[in-house]
């Protein structure tokens, strides 16, 4: 497979970001949640990720084209297996 014909995540640019941040973030926001829009950080130390999403709306942010995530804390994964 190309280059060219490789799937680039939407918000790859904002995840760099954050990753590029993170050490920071978790040493100042451990726990807490933050924004991640236009590859900088757009918000910061929220308490819940409605919060985070709130904040980001009031800010005139496009939720879809923001990484919002909680920092330090790995990303839960779902299996389903069946019903």
């Amino acid at each position: 497979m190309a280059t060219s014909e490789l799937f680039e995540h939407p918000l790859s640019g904002e995840i760099m970001a954050y990753q590029r941040m993170q050490d920071d973030l978790e040493r100042e926001h451990y726990g807490r949640w933050v924004i991640i829009h236009g590859s900088k950080k757009a918000g910061e130390d929220y308490e819940t990720y409605r919060n985070a999403e709130a904040a980001a709306i009031e800010m005139g942010l496009d939720v879809l084209a923001c990484f919002i995530r909680q920092v330090g804390v790995d990303t839960a994964i779902f299996l389903s297996y069946g019903e």
